[in-house]
């Protein structure tokens, strides 16, 4: 990876996850074709990370890249790329993640 590439990736990664929520959901599909979801009570919050973090979370296998890119029949291409966790493998994830991480109930 180019330095270059990498202060791009450490800067995203620091400023949208230094403080996070991860809120697991279940979905269904509702009267009239209407997907309703339905969020946890329990929210795992996680403080304190960095990108040396986020890659040895890849290096373990924890967190991967999902490009999920879309081509519109129009051939407009819409770039959406994450980083994703498993989870199942959440609780693990936060551990490596971040500094901090705790269960909040609301």
């Amino acid at each position: 990876m180019r330095a270059v590439q990498l202060e791009k990736l450490a800067n995203c990664w620091n400023a949208k996850h230094a403080n996070a929520l991860y809120i697991t959901f279940d979905k269904r599909d509702g009267e009239d074709d209407v997907t309703e979801y339905r969020y946890a009570d329990q929210w795992l919050q996680g403080r304190g990370t960095d990108v040396w973090r986020l890659l040895r979370a890849i290096d373990r296998g924890i967190v991967f890249y999902d490009p999920a890119d879309t081509i519109y029949a129009d051939g407009r291409p819409k770039v959406r790329s994450q980083w994703r966790v498993n989870s199942a493998k959440l609780p693990e994830a936060m551990q490596l993640l971040y500094a901090e991480s705790e269960v909040v109930t609301v």
